[in-house]
């Protein structure tokens, strides 16, 4: 799926995968941009993982969940935050946003040595 990452980057993608009954999106660095969200959203992933960090082009936390709630997500784990020092992102916000807009996804937070079976 394509990504709005800015001029300076227009190659920028995001991935739609399927696999053994599943479907996941995986959103790259990419700003809220509706009709390059629109295949995602069409598509109804079962797991969105979104970039939170807000900057250089990237979605933010509430953007982030927008698309979470839009996609009817059932689980979201957030990725590109805390990556360097001037990016930002918080997956506690990122959280909050996502039982505001779409109490029904669960909410993961991957950390090292964390695995998730699908």
């Amino acid at each position: 799926m394509d990504a709005d990452h800015g001029d300076a980057t227009p190659t920028s993608v995001g991935f739609m995968l399927k696999f053994g009954g599943h479907s996941l999106c995986v959103t790259g660095d990419t700003a809220y941009t509706k009709s390059m969200m629109a295949p995602a959203i069409a598509s109804a992933p079962d797991i969105v993982i979104p970039c939170i960090n807000g900057a250089f082009g990237n979605l933010n936390e509430e953007e982030a969940a927008t698309l979470v709630a839009a996609c009817k997500a059932r689980l979201t784990i957030p990725s590109h935050f805390w990556l360097f020092a001037e990016h930002g992102g918080s997956p506690n916000e990122f959280r909050n946003q996502v039982d505001a807009k779409s109490p029904e996804t669960e909410f993961v937070l991957m950390t090292p040595g964390r695995g998730i079976e699908i």
